[in-house]
């Protein structure tokens, strides 16, 4: 009989659980608090769209004109590609 290490245990059952899509959405707001501007908070997470909500429109083009660095930023601080495409949600509407 041969044992498994823990760790490896533990990811195999992460990768099944559905705790895993919240661990990763947690991660992609940590990296979305680090690379966006104060003014920018995220609203969802899921199948590689993340939703952002910013509070103008004008707010929304100026970062949405630098959504490609900010997604490479997120995946690079995640691990992998993670973050596919970025919407924008003004506040309020």
């Amino acid at each position: 009989m041969t044992f498994e290490p823990l760790k490896e245990t533990l990811d195999r059952s992460l990768r099944r659980s559905p705790v895993r899509s919240a661990a990763l959405a947690i991660k992609v707001e940590n990296e979305v608090k680090k690379g966006a501007p104060r003014w920018v908070e995220m609203v969802s997470f899921k199948d590689g769209k993340l939703t952002l909500s910013v509070p103008s429109p004008s707010h929304a083009q100026e970062l949405y004109l630098k959504s490609r660095e900010l997604i490479r930023k997120i995946n690079e601080g995640v691990g992998g590609k993670t973050v596919e495409k970025i919407r924008f949600r003004v506040a309020g509407e």
